[in-house]
């Protein structure tokens, strides 16, 4: 067997697919396309596209998160990625920003 391979649960507490990683995904793929007023992404991939970063955390959470989401909380968010193993990354290209191995640009079936 592969130890390298990751996997997400497949259903939560009561036996509903997890929408989370999902959601994650769409939200990527939608917000990192618009530009606000004053011409800055509050969430979009990274060049690389093995993670994504977050510009403004108070921003993101009142104007992104609720369209996404059922919650306005940081928090929130922030437990369910460490439930789903997305780590922040400490150096590279990539540095400050969130990643999972197997959650990537152009790979929406994680």
């Amino acid at each position: 067997d592969n130890v390298n391979c990751v996997s997400y649960p497949r259903t939560g507490k009561r036996g509903v697919p997890q929408q989370f990683p999902r959601r994650l995904y769409n939200m990527l793929e939608a917000e990192s396309q618009l530009q606000p007023s004053d011409n800055q992404c509050l969430i979009a991939w990274s060049s690389t596209g093995k993670a994504f970063r977050i510009e403004d955390v108070n921003l993101f959470s009142t104007l992104v998160l609720p369209k996404y989401f059922r919650t306005s909380k940081f928090s929130s968010f922030q437990r369910n990625l460490n439930l789903y193993g997305f780590n922040k990354v400490r150096r590279g290209p990539d540095a400050d920003m969130y990643a999972h191995p197997s959650f990537l640009r152009g790979r929406p079936e994680f």
